[in-house]
């Protein structure tokens, strides 16, 4: 970087660093990036990163003038085998006076999406690197930031070739007699715990979510049916610093709901600060969260997730990724399933029928043996249908 350019920087950028540092004020976080990537086929994928900024901010171009902000760039430090295809593309930009830099310049508001495409085998693949970036609004400009990011790209499934030709009886009959049940998947969750500084860290919860699905946002209303998404950590050794924030969601008409709610699409980046008070090397707790697209929603899901932030985590410097467990079983859906049977005999609806189910068995049968008979017999019956 050349000495103008620094000059010009440390003018837009220093004094409102300084009046920001200040305790009222708090920290500045005008915007999120997200990640997420999509294999197009058995040798192209594309790698995509989403910001979501605030209203009244902007991020810059990867093409800008010589002497002005900070452009947006992007570095890939591990390719996995694979190769990029061509630069990262970016959508239309704004170009129009920047009173900061005092010149014309092109920048994003919104939620600007940038893509990479990228060559590489039918093996699984990670793709690793940083990118850099400078938010502005009208009056202030933040220091230059750096994100890290990740895409795990999953093996390559081969797809049953088609034929236009009209299926045989055999096909048909072999298509019905297939039981398999589909498994859906479709969000994809990525942990980072990013330190700050003193003992300070950022938590972020990176969830990529498939086209046409959407995941709910942590305020939703309460005469709702779906679930929010929502965060519990294990305090211990930390203190949380605020609530978890998300950024802005979608808000329209849920066609699952019936009604206005607020959720997410694509990506979506949610983020915890916590300030360490004693050396522990683990931050721990679950996820709750629920997916629908404009047909069908699956059941709320309940992950365990852990940030492992080093045994000298006071004086860290270094990102470091968390990992997810799920709380799925069948064990644990059996019980869980028997237990809310039995709880289901204490509502007024059934509780009171116990005694006049038990006496008709009782008094219809002869025998005690011919009246247990027939309650296994109904019993059954209602399993059944």
């Amino acid at each position: 970087m050349n000495v103008l350019r620094l000059l010009g920087l440390l003018m837009a950028s220093l004094f409102p660093v300084l009046v920001l540092s200040q305790p009222q004020q708090g920290i500045l976080e005008p915007i999120n990036w997200a990640f997420s990537a999509e294999r197009k086929s058995a040798t192209e994928a594309e790698l995509y990163f989403t910001a979501t900024l605030d209203k009244g901010w902007h991020l810059y171009s990867q093409d800008v003038p010589e002497f002005g902000p900070i452009p947006t760039t992007f570095t890939f430090t591990e390719l996995g085998g694979s190769k990029l295809k061509g630069k990262v593309a970016e959508p239309k930009a704004i170009e129009e006076m920047d009173p900061n830099f005092g010149m014309v310049v092109k920048y994003f508001d919104g939620n600007p999406r940038f893509v990479q495409k990228v060559t590489l085998g039918k093996k699984a693949t990670t793709i690793k690197g940083e990118l850099e970036f400078m938010v502005c609004d009208d009056k202030r400009c933040l220091p230059p930031d750096i994100e890290n990011f990740i895409f795990n790209l999953p093996a390559f499934k081969e797809k049953q070739s088609t034929s236009t030709q009209l299926p045989t009886k055999a096909a048909e009959e072999t298509k019905v007699s297939s039981d398999e049940p589909e498994i859906f998947d479709p969000v994809k969750w990525a942990l980072y715990a990013k330190p700050v500084g003193d003992g300070e860290y950022e938590l972020q919860f990176q969830a990529s979510i498939d086209k046409g699905w959407h995941l709910y946002s942590m305020h939703l209303p309460e005469d709702g049916m779906m679930i929010p998404t929502s965060f519990s950590l294990e305090v211990k050794g930390f203190e949380l610093l605020g609530d978890v924030i998300e950024p802005q969601p979608i808000t329209e008409y849920d066609p699952m709901a019936d009604m206005e709610m607020s959720y997410f699409k694509d990506a979506v980046t949610f983020r915890q600060r916590v300030q360490l008070t004693e050396r522990i090397s683990k931050i721990s707790g679950t996820l709750e969260f629920m997916v629908c697209d404009d047909e069908r929603c699956l059941p709320p899901e309940l992950l365990d997730f852990t940030f492992d932030i080093g045994t000298d985590a006071l004086h860290s410097i270094g990102e470091s990724k968390g990992t997810l467990t799920s709380d799925r079983s069948w064990v644990g859906i059996f019980i869980a399933g028997f237990l809310g049977g039995l709880l289901a005999l204490l509502t007024p609806c059934v509780f009171p029928m116990l005694p006049l189910t038990v006496s008709f068995f009782t008094k219809q049968s002869k025998t005690r043996a011919k009246g247990i008979s027939n309650a296994i017999i109904y019993g059954l019956s209602i399993i059944v249908i």
